[in-house]
C-alpha cells in the first residue's frame, strides 16, 4: 500500500483480508473493587425527539474507566454485585446526574436526566442527597428513575408509597423493558409512572 494512505483503501483492505483482530477480553473486576478504587465514570446518552429534531433528555450510564483496560461495560462488573454495592452505585449515579443537570441549568438547558436503578435502590432512595444537590431552580425538570418491569412486579405496593413520597421532589418513574415479561398496563395502574420504555424486541425490524 503506497503512502499517503487513503482511508477508504485501508478500510477496503481490512475487509478484503478479513483481519482477525479480536478485542482483548475485559478483566475480571467486581463492582466493589471499582467503587473502592474510584474507577466508576458516568456517560450520558442523549434522547432525541425526531419530530422536533432536538435533544429532549439524557440517560446516565455507568462505566469503569480502567487505567490499563480502558472503558469496561456493566456486563463485566454488575453480575453478582451485592445489593449494598448496587445501592452505592445508584447514589453515585444520582449525584453525578444532579451535578450534570445543574451544569445544564447554568447554560439555560432544561431537560430530564434518567438513571437506571434497581428496586432495592429505589426503596432506599437517598432523599437527603437529592435535596442537598438538586438545582435550586424553578425550571428544573426533575429526574427520571428507570426500573425494569420484571423487578417492579414483585414490589408494586411498596414502591407505590415510595414513589408518591419522592414525586414531590421532582423524581418520576420510567418502566424499562416493558413487554419482556408477562405483565400488562393494568398491573402498573397504581404506580405513578411517567414513561414506559418498550422492550426492543417489539420494534426490531419495524423499518422493514
Amino acid at each position: 500500500m503506497q503512502k499517503p494512505f487513503n482511508f477508504s483503501v485501508v478500510g477496503e483492505t481490512v475487509l478484503t483480508q478479513k483481519l482477525n483482530c479480536r478485542p482483548a477480553p475485559a478483566p475480571a473486576l467486581s463492582l466493589k473493587t471499582a467503587i473502592d478504587r474510584d474507577l466508576i465514570a458516568f456517560w450520558y446518552q442523549p434522547k432525541i425527539d425526531l419530530k422536533k429534531r432536538r435533544v429532549v433528555g439524557a440517560e446516565c450510564f455507568a462505566r469503569i474507566s480502567h487505567p490499563l483496560h480502558g472503558i469496561i461495560s456493566p456486563a463485566h462488573f454488575l453480575a453478582g454485585a451485592a445489593d449494598e454495592e448496587i445501592i452505592e452505585l445508584t447514589h453515585r449515579a444520582l449525584l453525578a446526574a444532579l451535578k450534570f443537570s445543574a451544569r445544564m441549568d447554568d447554560m439555560g438547558i432544561y431537560f430530564k436526566i434518567a438513571i437506571n436503578v434497581s428496586v432495592e435502590s429505589l426503596v432506599h432512595f437517598p432523599v437527603e442527597l437529592l435535596l442537598k444537590h438538586r438545582p435550586q431552580n424553578d425550571q428544573w425538570p426533575g429526574l427520571l428513575v428507570e426500573v425494569e418491569e420484571a423487578q417492579l412486579l414483585n414490589r408494586i405496593v411498596t414502591l407505590r408509597d415510595k414513589l408518591q413520597a419522592i414525586e414531590k421532589f421532582g423524581i418520576s418513574l420510567a418502566i424499562d423493558n416493558f413487554g419482556r415479561g408477562n405483565s400488562s398496563f393494568a398491573a402498573f395502574r397504581c404506580l405513578p409512572f411517567s414513561e414506559i420504555k418498550i422492550d426492543p424486541s417489539f420494534i426490531q425490524g419495524c423499518a422493514n
